[in-house]
Formats: structure tokens, sequence, C-alpha cells
């Protein structure tokens, strides 16, 4: 069987070799466009009903959808098709084919590897995959199929290249190549006047090349567009530029050749470029919190799927974990393939629920309509715009963010939505991803340290705070167990690598015990006239960090959470049951309260091998110390540790009654699993 290929970006056309296949009449190419849209997920016979006749159907309409999937499949056999290559699934049909084998396909994929080519500041292989990106394209996509039902499909993958081909053309401009932009940029600028990115782009090439007056008049003209066809202003970032420009602002010269130094160590994370001032930024941003991002390779690596496949995806984890710099770095890195920007919104000082709108009002379009409630204005802001919007600190008003989010879901398919919150939104179309504290060293040495996230974290801000520090065989084992004592948390690590300047690595380890005394600000990290913001007083302290997560708790889960501080080294469910339930407290009530306290990342959850699925729970260190005081402070510590040793107790002899049995092997390792707690 020759190569089967299919293209849906321009006409719909198959091929099998470079020669065309006659796949039948329009309902035939409305069925193999659905197909192919879908691909791998199945279409339902409903749905084909509605793209054939994009209205009131027949009668018989189930069987000639029938009818029309086995003449499609005849064609294409008939060609030297594999058969098989559309088959029924379920209440309807799915086309089965390798990524290779359809244009769209290898354009998303393409799309996607420049993107994060350029995250990566490599822009000379962003620049030519994104190309190679634009090249699959042959005109409008389903160019000349009359299809109601594909027609949002359709929108979207041309919305989908137009942004492409924005990015592509930003990276060029990074890369020095305005001369060779200005003639096609004046095209797609007459071709799409409404396209404001379009015309930043126009205008930073004229610029560049020495036509500062025809810049400033791609901008007047814009301007004046907009207020005829739309009745609006430019977006803030045009009017920036328009300023950098009449300014003669620096940053907006032409940029340096990029040059590489070779890696000695684990490699980081370059910064993503930027080539002008209104380029990729951040709105409302407090850059004073972002020093050079360091680890999280894997996440990097994931999350942009992860954002491309779901439109709203939460970062869980637990406090200090780097929820908020992991999306900041996400976002900075995949502003390029959201042509109507990027968007942060921080809701720590938002008091309740009738807040949330408003603050991403704030950001989205300050000057909107004051007669509009403010979520009508929040949808009107984003309408069909493809922008990425960060929502930080989702998590005391979680309901409320949930209800909006849905709403935006519905209104404006071409926005994403990156979140973080210690608890998940509860929406059904939502994607958690789990933010787990960095990796730590394995042994003590410089090459294990090196190797781990935790240990580049805080070598690299040591060697900020204390440009004479040095990882050496000498105090390697010392930044290892630094590591260790703090689960290697981002804010632990950034915390106490700020205390450097007053003590050594080994002084700070030893004292670790008292994590949240010893790690209680960053001084360093505040200008010294900069008046500090909430997010940035819980980022300058770990006990103010888990103050916020605490407060958010209901009385019964305080109570569980500060009894948990009893167990060393993790526990089980039926451990956590027979140590802190009571009278008060039944053990499905204990159950539930714990699932809750996973959820909201104060407890982690990890899967054991015996028995096979069962899960061990424990609570990272600064957490155990912060409950341990809560517990203090409740007076009930005695009882409960008396509970704990009556459990361990129990749990002992029944370990000597079976460890001479056939379970022997089984009961070793459930021993040497609660050996802190024996302890």
């Amino acid at each position: 069987m020759g190569k089967l290929h299919f293209a849906i970006l321009g006409p719909v056309e198959v091929t099998i070799d470079g020669v065309p296949v006659h796949v039948g009449g329009p309902r035939e190419q409305k069925a193999l466009a659905a197909l192919l849209l879908a691909t791998p997920r199945v279409v339902g016979v409903q749905r084909l009903t509605q793209i054939l006749w994009d209205g009131e159907s027949p009668i018989t309409a189930k069987a000639q959808v029938h009818n029309t999937i086995a003449r499609l499949r005849r064609n294409l056999a008939a060609a030297g098709a594999d058969h098989d290559v559309i088959s029924s699934s379920g209440p309807g049909y799915v086309i089965r084919i390798a990524d290779d084998q359809c244009d769209a396909a290898i354009f998303e994929a393409r799309d996607g590897a420049g993107s994060a080519l350029t995250g990566r500041g490599e822009l000379a292989a962003a620049a030519d995959t994104l190309r190679g990106a634009l090249d699959r394209w042959r005109g409008p996509a389903l160019d000349g199929m009359v299809c109601q039902g594909l027609a949002g499909e359709a929108q979207r993958l041309n919305e989908q290249r137009l942004a492409c081909l924005e990015r592509r053309i930003e990276v060029d401009l990074a890369l020095g190549r305005h001369a060779d932009l200005t003639g096609e940029l004046a095209a797609l600028v007459a071709e799409h006047p409404l396209r404001e990115r379009l015309v930043e782009h126009q205008m930073v090439a004229l610029y560049r090349c020495g036509r500062r007056l025809e810049a400033l008049e791609a901008f007047n003209a814009s301007r004046v567009r907009l207020a005829e066809q739309t009745g609006l202003d430019p977006r803030p970032e045009l009017g920036r530029l328009h300023l950098a420009i009449l300014t003669g602002d620096p940053a907006l010269q032409t940029p340096a050749p990029q040059t590489r130094a070779p890696q000695t160590r684990a490699p980081q994370t370059p910064a993503p470029q930027a080539p002008g001032p209104a380029y990729g930024l951040l709105p409302g941003l407090p850059r004073r919190i972002l020093p050079r991002f360091v680890g999280r390779r894997r996440d990097l690596d994931e999350l942009p799927s992860v954002l491309k496949e779901n439109a709203i995806v939460t970062l869980t984890g637990p406090p200090g974990s780097g929820k908020t710099r992991l999306a900041v770095e996400v976002a900075a890195a995949a502003a390029p393939t959201f042509a109507a920007g990027v968007a942060l919104i921080a809701l720590d000082t938002v008091q309740d629920a009738g807040g949330v709108a408003p603050a991403l009002l704030a950001v989205l379009e300050p000057l909107s309509d004051p007669w509009r409630a403010a979520q009508e204005n929040v949808v009107r802001a984003l309408g069909h715009r493809t922008a990425l919007v960060v929502l930080d600190n989702c998590e005391h008003v979680a309901a409320e963010c949930a209800r909006l989010l849905g709403v935006l879901a519905a209104e404006c398919p071409g926005v994403r939505v990156l979140a973080t919150s210690q608890t998940p939104l509860g929406l059904a179309i939502e994607r958690v991803y789990t933010v787990r504290p960095l990796s730590v060293p394995t042994e003590d040495t410089v090459a294990a340290v090196e190797a781990s996230e935790s240990g580049r974290l805080l070598v690299d801000r040591a060697t900020g705070v204390d440009p004479g520090f040095a990882l050496t065989d000498a105090n390697s084992a010392q930044v290892a167990r630094l590591c260790r004592s703090v689960d290697g948390l981002p804010l632990a690590l950034e915390l106490a690598a700020g205390r450097l300047r007053a003590f050594s690595v080994g002084q700070i380890a030893d004292r670790l015990d008292r994590q949240l005394e010893l790690l209680a600000s960053r001084p360093e990290a505040m200008p010294a006239d900069a008046a500090p913001t909430l997010a940035e007083r819980r980022h300058g302290s770990l006990r103010a960090a888990i103050d916020w997560s605490y407060d958010l708790l209901t009385e019964r889960e305080r109570t569980v959470f500060a009894r948990l501080s009893v167990f060393l080294g993790g526990f089980t469910l039926e451990a956590a049951e027979s140590v802190v339930g009571d009278a008060d407290l039944s053990e499905a009530t204990v159950m539930d309260i714990l699932g809750a306290l996973v959820e909201r990342s104060l407890v982690v959850a990890e899967r054991r091998e015996d028995p096979p699925g069962d899960m061990r729970y424990r609570l990272l260190e600064s957490l155990r110390e912060y409950a341990t005081a809560r517990l203090d402070e409740a007076g009930e510590a005695d009882a409960v540790r008396r509970r704990h040793a009556w459990h361990f107790c129990a749990f002992t002899e029944q370990a000597e009654a079976e460890r001479r049995g056939p379970e022997r092997s089984r009961w070793l390792r459930r021993l040497g699993e609660e050996y802190a707690n024996l302890r």
C-alpha cells in the first residue's frame, strides 16, 4: 500500500504517493473533514448529521450517514488505501492515521515545536521550524467547502495559522531580519487591517530600518481603522510601542547576535527572548521577584502541550512549591503562541467572590463600560481573541473562579487559562497538574547535588547572595543535607540561600529543625524603597505561606491537620483513623478530611507497593513543624501522642505474631516502612 496523505489546510485533498484520490462528492468530503479534525476521537452519527445537512436533516439521515461513510471507505480502498483506515466505534466513526499523514497534525506539531524552541531561546531553529509549519498551508482551511458545522474548526485553524505567522515574524525580528520583513508586513496589514499584533511588528521593522516616520504613520493608520470599524482605541501595548518609537527607546534597537557559551554543568532554562518592550510581557508582573528560573525541565516540556489540549489547567501543590513561578515561566514561553498576548491576574488581594471578575477586568480592560456587569465586560474584553490568562492564587475564591472560568470556556473559545491554586477548582473541563517539590540529592557528592533540581537552585541563589560561594567536596554533604531537610521546597531553598550572607551552609543545615524561625524572611528580595505587596509578603516567609493555607481550612480540617503532625516518616489511612479519630471524629470523617487536605496540597499522597495501589501519606517537614506548633497550642499534644503510641504498640504486637508465618516478608517491609514512627 502506498503512502496515504490527507490535507485540509486548503481544499480537502487525499493523495496516495502524491497521486490525488477521488473521495466522493460534497457529503463525503465533509464527513472526511469532520473525521480528520476530530482524530483520534470518535465522531458520533448525530454530529455527522449536523455537519452533512447544516440544519434540518431528513428522517433517513442516520442511514444516509452510514451510506456516506461506506462510499468514502470504498473510494479510499479503490485507490489502494487500507479499508480499515475509517472504522466504526461505538456510536460513530473514527479515522485512524499517523500524525504525519495529515497536514493539520504536521502543522500543529511543528507550530508547537517552534514555540518550544522560542521559549528556550533557540531562535534560528525556531524560525526554520515555524516556516516549515506554515509551508503546509495551500489556502484557507477547508477552502471551498460550504459547511456551517465545520466553520468554527476552520476559523480556529485559520486563526492558528495567523498566530504562527505572527510568532515567526516576531522571531525573525529578534534575529535582526527586519529589512526582509517590511514588504511582507505591509501586505499582511493590508489583508488583516484590524490585527494589531501585525501592526506592532510592522512598526518595529520600519523603525529598525531607520524609517521612523513610516512607523509612526503605521500606528496612526491603525488607530483610525480601529476607530472607524470598531469604535475602539488601540490596545495599551500598541500605545506603549508608539511612545517608545517617539522617544527613541534603546530597547527597540536591533538585538545583538546571540552567542552560546559551552555548558559545563547541568543545563538551566534560558530566559525567553523578547524583541521589544511590548512583546510577551506579562501585565502587572512584579519583576523584582523573578530571578533566573532553575530546574523543572520535565514540567516545562509537558505543560505547553497540556495547555494546548485543555482550556483550563490548574497548577496545584503545597505552599512554597513554586506554582506561581512555574506558571509565569510557562506563560512567558507560551506568549508567542497567543496572538492577543498573556495577562497575569493575582487574586491574593481579592477578599471575596465579588472581587474576582473586577480583578480580571482591571488588567484586561481597565477602561471598560461602567454600565455593564464586570463579568460581561470580561467576556467582551476577551471575546474571540487568542489569549492566555494566568490566574494566580485561586484557592480562597475557588468556587467563584470555577463559575467565571466556566463562562469564559463557553463564551471565549480562543482563551486558555493557567490557574494556580492549592486545591483544584472542581470544573469538569479542568486539567489538574500537580507541582511537586524539586528533586533532592540522592548522595552527598558534588555530582549528586548538581544532578538534583534543589541542589542547582540552592547553588544558583547562593552565588547570587555571595559571589564567593562555590560547591565543593568540602561542603557538598551540607548542601545535600539542607536540600533534603526542606524536602526540595523552592521557597525554603530561596530563604535558606538568603541567610548565607551571615551564616555558612553547615550552620543553616544544623538548625533546620526550626525551619519556620530560621526561614522567616528574605529581606534582600525587596528594594528598600518598595512597599511589599501581599503576595511578596507571603513569598518572603515560609510561615506566612503556610498561614495563608491554614487560614482557609475549616475547624475540623485544622484539628486533623494538627494531629497528623505526630506521625514521622508518613502514615497509612488506618493509622490516621486510629490516631486522629475520637468521639467527635469518626473514621469516615477522618477519611473525608484527609482527602480534603490532600486536595489542598497540605498532605502528600504516594502510592505504596504493598498492598499494590494503596496510598501512604506524609507531611512535608515544614508543614509538620507548623502543624506540631498548632497541636501544642490546642493542648492536645499529649493525648494524641498517647494514641500514636498505643496504635504502634498494637501494630508491633501484630507484626511480632505475623512475621514468623507466611506473611514474613510483607511484615518486614511494613516494619521498615514504619521505622520512624516506631522509633
